[in-house]
């Protein structure tokens, strides 16, 4: 999918170094990007996003994944581009010996004797089992391993492990995530369930951590987001929409018709921040506007006027300008 860039508009136009797309900058500099699309709901990172049933298995039985057939969703989202020939870009996963090593590290099975061969007794092995899923065959008819011959598995959330926040379930991973705690925590992710965040578009100095907001142009919802997911697209995602659970549910539980993203470059840290950090940064950004670049603004969003005044609303319930009284929409 080609990336076509329109004109630069005036607005957020006091930063301190210019964005340039293709040899475009606009006056001052511009710092932020806008475009429409529906939405691609992801659940990764919520602690019950994957998980497969596995029979013989009480933790892995009954389970009801938010990526599920129920939920128009499969494990193989999990996967590179959603293809079981990739490997685990959402899915924490391991070796045998690196499963073994995380259990040690949680005081679940002994450690490795100081002389002789390093024997798992068999309750060591059964705990092993059940939280090392080596399964090379599915119900979904394919293997869980990583990669073919790379040995490396997706790990379960056991009642045994302090870090466990869903039973059952695979440990689901985010771009962003919290690096003071160990990969394979599932509380170091950005959880889709109760986090709005967005993958990472391919736009440029556009990265991890940065800010936006999401408008729902047919109702006006909208909720600040961090971009906090990359999909395993290396540079950006090119599938612009994909955005966690808690966007869909703040704009209503609605995908489809159109929604206005408008995100801003350099905003962020790239690093975890609290839940109230996306709102103050838009804020900052909106309060730049004018009311004239704020009706501009929405006017590129939004063709028709209620629409329109959807969206304006929006820009000024989150820090714009109000609507000023003689203004006249885009329709």
């Amino acid at each position: 999918m080609a990336l076509t860039f329109g004109r630069p508009m005036h607005g957020f136009h006091d930063r301190k170094q210019a964005v340039t797309v293709r040899g475009v900058t606009g006056p001052g500099g511009f710092s932020a990007f806008i475009y429409k699309c529906v939405l691609n709901v992801d659940w990764d990172g919520a602690p019950d996003c994957y998980g497969l049933d596995r029979p013989g298995f009480p933790e892995q039985t009954g389970l009801d994944p938010w990526e599920s057939r129920k939920h128009r969703g499969s494990l193989a989202n999990g996967r590179t581009n959603a293809d079981w020939g990739k490997e685990w870009c959402a899915v924490y996963n391991t070796t045998r010996s690196g499963a073994i090593h995380i259990l040690r590290q949680y005081g679940l099975i002994p450690p490795k004797p100081a002389k002789g061969p390093d024997v798992l007794s068999e309750d060591s092995k059964k705990l092993l089992e059940r939280f090392w899923d080596n399964r090379t065959h599915t119900a979904y008819g394919h293997s869980l391993e990583n990669k073919a011959g790379d040995g490396s598995f997706p790990i379960v959330q056991i009642e045994e492990a302090p870090t466990t926040l869903k039973q059952g379930y695979y440990v689901s991973t985010t771009g962003l995530r919290d690096r003071s705690k160990d990969p394979w925590d599932p509380s170091s992710y950005i959880d889709a369930s109760t986090v709005p965040y967005s993958v990472l578009p391919a736009l440029s100095h556009v990265a991890m951590g940065d800010y936006g907001l999401v408008v729902r142009n047919k109702t006006g919802d909208c909720t600040p987001y961090v971009c906090a997911d990359s999909s395993g697209a290396k540079h950006g995602s090119h599938k612009l929409g994909e955005c966690s659970g808690a966007v869909y549910l703040a704009v209503g539980k609605e995908n489809e018709g159109d929604f206005s993203f408008i995100v801003f470059p350099q905003s962020g840290t790239g690093t975890m921040t609290d839940t109230g950090a996306a709102d103050r940064a838009v804020r900052t950004q909106f309060s730049k506007l004018s009311s004239g670049d704020a009706n501009d603004l929405a006017s590129q969003l939004a063709t028709h006027a209620p629409d329109w005044a959807n969206v304006r609303n929006a820009l000024t319930a989150k820090g714009a300008p109000a609507l000023a009284v003689d203004a006249v929409s885009g329709a």
